[in-house]
């Protein structure tokens, strides 16, 4: 049986329940870049209150479109046009008017580099978003593949030029810097809409580590006969102030594992509960179900679910990629230097030999 499971986000972050009145969150270390923004424009988003800025710094790649604001005449002869309200256009599309594209990558890769070096912790949650909207008029839909530093994320396959797909990763970046690099597969040029990056707490999310990010899943499916480790992370905090008489108590479990027994959410403080299966299925069945002694229903605020991604693969050591970057700058080189000089193998920059010892960073042996 195929499962359709739906992100659902419910106003409680997974961090810090904000409440009315309380601080505002730290936003130390956090990176909001739309793609294809002119250069050194940036604007506040009007529903997170966060300056998104201009991708130009982050990359030297690629180039800026606008996308396409065609008309659905000739495609339907039913229906009313509407306008939508100037209340929610901004909430809706600002971020999706721009794409940068990268039709010269036909050879290699194409990166963001994004300073990543937050005192007190290496974990971080990267989000990649887009929106083809024919920017370039060919009305092809394009399918690329996107790596984390050097290791691959995942497949872009863009099925509509109207929704925007998001990846989004937990990830342990033990350097200052992470790279997001879009790879031309001969299947339609890549492009991205935005790029985020937020620090996170390290005992958050405990199954990120050095080998192995969490990859968020949208939308997906669960079904059909791929065997897959799965983590879920399910929200809990109660929002209204209960009387004597009442009380709010259930139990969390999946595929009859328990996972959680007689929990009692607190009031406006946030409690979570990690799923770890320890056995793969073909399909999950999260169950969350009212106690005995419970007189109220049980209540979710949010949930996340993952899949993993390896992250065992390593970088070029890191003097001698500091040399080929430098190189790189000073001469002005283009070729299809972008990204981790050695790694992964089938991307080593044009020019390079590249010896990989056992256990040990990939090393430049000649240039």
């Amino acid at each position: 049986m195929v499962a359709r499971w739906w992100l659902l986000l419910l106003g409680l972050a997974a961090d810090v329940l904000q409440v009315g009145g309380q601080r505002a969150p730290d936003t130390t270390g956090f990176i909001s870049i739309d793609c294809g923004l002119s250069e050194q424009s940036s604007y506040v988003d009007d529903l997170t209150k966060l300056l998104l800025s201009s991708d130009a710094g982050f990359t030297d790649a690629g180039t800026n479109y606008d996308v396409s604001a065609r008309s659905d005449a000739g495609f339907t002869d039913a229906g009313t046009n509407y306008d939508v309200s100037a209340r929610y256009t901004n909430l809706l599309y600002r971020r999706f008017l721009t794409v940068r594209s990268f039709p010269s990558s036909v050879d290699g890769r194409s990166c963001y580099t994004l300073p990543s070096a937050v005192p007190g912790t290496s974990k971080y949650m990267v989000r990649a978003a887009f929106k083809y909207g024919d920017y370039d008029g060919l009305n092809k839909l394009p399918i690329f593949d996107l790596y984390l530093g050097v290791n691959l994320w995942r497949t872009v396959n863009i099925t509509d030029a109207g929704l925007v797909q998001i990846a989004e990763a937990i990830v342990v970046i033990p350097e200052d810097r992470v790279q997001v690099c879009m790879v031309n597969i001969g299947s339609g040029t890549p492009f991205i809409s935005t790029l985020d990056l937020r620090p996170l707490k390290n005992s958050l999310y405990p199954q990120a580590n050095a080998t192995q990010g969490l990859s968020m899943i949208f939308t997906g499916n669960f079904g059909a006969s791929d065997v897959i480790r799965h983590y879920f992370t399910l929200y809990f905090a109660e929002l209204h102030i209960l009387n004597s008489s009442q009380a709010r108590r259930f139990n969390v479990g999946y595929n009859n594992h328990l996972s959680m027994s007689n929990y009692e959410p607190s009031y406006l403080k946030l409690g979570y509960n990690n799923i770890e299966p320890v056995q793969f299925f073909n399909q999950y069945n999260v169950t969350i179900s009212r106690a005995p002694n419970s007189t109220l229903p049980p209540i979710i605020n949010a949930c996340e679910f993952f899949s993993t991604m390896s992250t065992a693969n390593v970088g070029t050591n890191a003097h001698d990629a500091s040399a080929m970057i430098a190189i790189k700058a000073k001469y002005q080189v283009k070729k299809n230097w972008e990204g981790d000089p050695c790694s992964p193998k089938t991307l080593v920059w044009h020019g390079l030999n590249c010896s990989y010892p056992i256990s040990l960073p990939p090393r430049i042996t000649s240039v």
